[in-house]
C-alpha cells in the first residue's frame, strides 16, 4: 500500500519476534497514561516483560500483525484465541504519522479475518478509560459496549 511518499506493508511476525514491538507498545502505554482520567499506577509500573507474559501463554494462539513503514515498524495488532475458543484483539497501535490513512482498518480486518477463519464468533476488545475517542473506530467492526469493568487499586 502506498501512502504518499511512505510505502507500508502489513506483515505477520512469529511469536519469537514479538520483542520488535516493544518500542511501539511503550508509545501505546504512554498514550494511555497521558489520557487516563485517574492515576493508573499499575499500568505505569507494567513492563514489556509483564505484557509479554500476558500474551504468550500455552493456552493462547497468537497472531501478530505489524506495519512495516520505511526501515522500521510503525504499528501493530495482536490478536489471540484462548483454549476456550474466545477471541480478543489484545493490542492495536498505529503511529501518529500513519493515523487516518486506513492502516488501523487494515490491521483490524486482517486480525478479524484470522479469528473468523478459526471459527471464533465471540471477540472482545478492551478500551482504556480516557481513550473513548477510539470507540467509534471499533464500532465500525461491530464492537459494542457490553459492560463496564471497574477496578479498585490497592492503596
Amino acid at each position: 500500500m502506498s501512502m504518499g511518499m511512505t510505502e507500508i506493508t502489513i506483515i505477520e511476525l512469529p511469536p519469537e519476534r514479538l520483542d520488535l514491538l516493544q518500542p511501539l507498545w511503550e508509545r501505546l502505554k504512554e498514550h494511555h497514561l497521558a489520557r487516563a482520567p485517574y492515576p493508573w499506577e499499575d499500568m505505569r509500573g507494567k513492563s514489556w516483560e509483564d505484557r509479554k507474559r500476558e500474551l504468550v501463554r500455552p493456552n493462547k494462539q497468537l497472531k501478530i500483525l505489524a506495519v512495516q513503514s520505511g526501515a522500521g515498524l510503525a504499528g501493530y495488532c495482536i490478536a489471540t484465541i484462548t483454549d476456550q475458543a474466545w477471541g480478543e484483539i489484545d493490542s492495536l497501535y498505529v503511529a501518529a504519522e500513519l493515523r487516518g490513512r486506513a492502516v488501523g482498518r487494515q490491521l483490524m480486518e486482517a486480525a478479524l479475518g484470522w479469528l473468523d477463519a478459526a471459527g471464533i464468533s465471540a471477540v472482545t476488545i478492551s478500551v482504556a478509560c480516557g481513550n473513548e475517542a477510539a470507540l467509534p473506530f471499533y464500532e465500525k467492526f461491530g464492537f459494542r459496549p457490553r459492560s463496564y469493568s471497574l477496578q479498585r487499586v490497592s492503596r
